[in-house]
């Protein structure tokens, strides 16, 4: 992909993605077949981030909001592959940018609303709520470990006090060892004399 640098300059662009929007009838074949090696698979790994569902009605009208917005909001990628512009792509820097791609789409469902979005608005309230509980587990496992490290560092350290002690105590005892061998040989010297 020609990207120009004069556009995007790279230090300011070196993390950002490009992202394509659009509608589809059959998401998955779409996905496939932007994913192929002859269309903008051959680029690098696509991956398809957000969708939402839209009433066929509604299609064309969500699909101008999210092109007005992208376009007033200035993260339209300026492409042409040689031949013709593409309008549909997007350019998002990490952070903020990307929220705000992400805030829009979540709009789109609350601006077109189907029976669809509202399971699939269900389904991320509840991997959300399922990540805060492994989250949470996690935390917790955590802090049990440090908990018995702790333990162990103590009991350790408990265990190096005494055995200090130990080798303290075995070293005035061979001192005293010493001293009382020294007198018994000073005694036997002075007795045989």
């Amino acid at each position: 992909m020609d990207i120009s640098t004069k556009l995007y300059p790279p230090k300011e662009f070196d993390t950002a993605c490009v992202y394509k929007f659009g509608r589809a009838e059959d998401i998955m074949s779409r996905y496939a077949q932007h994913s192929s090696r002859t269309k903008y698979g051959k680029y690098g790994k696509i991956t398809l981030d957000w969708f939402v569902t839209i009433p066929k009605s509604f299609l064309p009208k969500a699909e101008n909001d999210l092109a007005k917005h992208f376009k007033s909001s200035g993260l339209m990628f300026e492409y042409n592959d040689g031949s013709k512009d593409h309008t549909e792509l997007i350019i998002a820097k990490t952070g903020d940018e990307r929220k705000q791609l992400k805030d829009k789409y979540k709009e789109l469902v609350g601006n077109f609303p189907s029976n669809i979005n509202e399971l699939s608005k269900q389904l991320t309230e509840l991997r959300s709520e399922c990540d805060q509980k492994l989250e949470t587990t996690e935390l917790k496992s955590e802090v049990k470990i440090l908990n018995i490290q702790s333990d162990a560092d103590r009991k350790i350290s408990d265990l190096e006090v005494k055995l200090l002690n130990i080798q303290t105590e075995a070293a005035l005892k061979i001192q005293e060892l010493t001293f009382k061998n020294e007198i018994l040989e000073l005694k036997l010297a002075y007795a045989t004399k």
